[in-house]
């Protein structure tokens, strides 16, 4: 078995931030839209309250949420560092996108999770699409900064 290079390992730490950081702007964004009123209950929570036992609510259940998200969104920023040579904002945006479709149009329905995206109001659905745009666009930004 060989051994990581050093390079790749760290390009994979700076994605693991990186969509850290783009997990809490999307963040603001899923706010900014429930402040709307577009959205009934944010994504997140409607998905941690599905995998968590009952008895688990109030700080506990935001506790936990936050935590999977930021993990979560850490994760498939280490993921693009290493499918992507040169991230770009678009091509970041374009990930999101992905990351949007694979997960709440098949992963999540086929986990028995939730439905599938095109069931949600046209108001969710913008919530969803434009968050995990701005989520990948800030995850190439970043990561292309520090290719710079």
């Amino acid at each position: 078995m060989h051994p990581t290079p050093p390079r790749r390992r760290t390009t994979f730490r700076h994605g693991l931030l990186g969509g850290a950081i783009a997990t809490t702007t999307m963040t603001g964004v899923f706010s900014s839209f429930d402040l709307l009123g577009w959205v009934g209950q944010l994504p997140p929570r409607q998905i941690m309250q599905r995998l968590l036992p009952k008895q688990v609510e109030g700080r506990q259940l935001n506790a936990a949420t936050i935590i999977a998200h930021l993990g979560y969104g850490a994760m498939l920023g280490g993921a693009f560092s290493l499918i992507t040579r040169s991230p770009t904002v678009t091509r970041g945006a374009m990930y999101g996108i992905a990351v949007c479709v694979a997960n709440y149009e098949v992963g999540l329905p086929l986990a028995g999770i939730r439905e599938p995206l095109h069931r949600d109001s046209p108001r969710e659905i913008a919530t969803l699409v434009i968050g995990h745009l701005v989520y990948g666009a800030d995850l190439g930004r970043r990561l292309a900064g520090r290719n710079r």
